[in-house]
């Protein structure tokens, strides 16, 4: 909070009740949050890490600034431009001709 006004989360991302809030400073936002199995989780973000960990569903992650840390035992996908991909999928399954 910075001069009394709070900022406000809600569908589709965050905002503040100020204009020139985000502005000129160094805001850090942490998001947790649970994902049930089966949900397919897709997180981006343009400046900042991902990590979804030990999930059972479908993930994708995607940022632009900022390193993807993803494990879960379906399929997922991580991108980024620039920093570091760690993506762990499923379990090592036995392929046969």
């Amino acid at each position: 909070m910075r001069g009394g006004k709070t900022g406000r989360c809600h569908r589709g991302g965050v905002d503040s009740e100020s204009g020139s809030f985000w502005h000129n400073s160094r805001a850090k936002i942490t998001f947790s949050a649970k994902v049930p199995r089966g949900v397919v989780l897709k997180a981006e973000t343009t400046n900042g890490d991902i990590h979804a960990r030990d999930l059972n569903s479908v993930v994708e992650a995607d940022t632009t600034n900022g390193s993807v840390d993803v494990s879960t035992s379906e399929w997922a996908s991580g991108r980024t431009t620039n920093g570091h991909v760690d993506v762990t999928i499923g379990k090592p399954v036995e392929w046969r001709a």
